[in-house]
């Protein structure tokens, strides 16, 4: 589930805010005296509620807690992000390489994608699809290739083993290829080799 991360802390931050090492703090989650939640499968975190339930018992040394800032909001780690849009965590991180969408960081190594960028991935990918789509109709209607919408009356529909060629979806020369243009053509083009 996402999470508001601007109103979380890493074990690192607290660490700092207290004045101990990294190790205390594990120590004490470990022990159940910090509620903390995760931020992914491994990214512990802890919520500012808890720092200020914290500040009674604790002695504070440093009064404040540098972190990255964290647009309000909420943030996907990359399996989430990859989960919401339907798609793998190498798409995403192709995404980030390229450019298309910016990431920010909960740690120096954790990424965090914020809802926006998410949204934003989502309408980089449809466009996408639509212009391999368009594509690949142009480069199939150059080739002679034909598109049935449904077989004539009393054609045979065909079956996975047997498919006819009057069944709904992109054909050449009595050969079916597929129902979407990207499939057909990709199928065209490795038969061709």
């Amino acid at each position: 589930m996402p999470m508001k991360l601007s109103e979380y802390y890493t074990v690192g931050q607290v660490a700092d805010f207290f004045g101990v090492t990294r190790s205390t703090v594990a120590n004490a989650i470990s022990r159940g005296t910090i509620k903390h939640e995760y931020f992914g499968k491994k990214k512990v975190v802890i919520h500012k509620n808890e720092i200020e339930r914290l500040e009674k018992s604790w002695k504070i040394r440093k009064k404040i807690i540098k972190r990255p800032a964290m647009k309000p909001g909420e943030y996907y780690d990359m399996v989430q992000g990859a989960k919401a849009l339907g798609i793998t965590p190498s798409i995403i991180y192709g995404t980030i390489g390229r450019g298309v969408i910016k990431v920010e960081y909960l740690d120096k190594k954790k990424i965090a994608i914020h809802e926006s960028q998410i949204e934003q991935l989502k309408a980089h990918r449809a466009n996408h699809k639509t212009d391999a789509k368009k594509k690949a109709q142009r480069k199939l209607l150059a080739a002679g290739f034909k598109y049935s919408r449904n077989p004539p009356a009393g054609a045979p529909r065909g079956g996975p083993s047997h498919p006819s060629p009057l069944r709904r979806g992109w054909s050449k020369d009595g050969v079916y290829y597929g129902l979407a243009a990207v499939e057909a053509l990709r199928e065209w083009q490795r038969n061709r080799k």
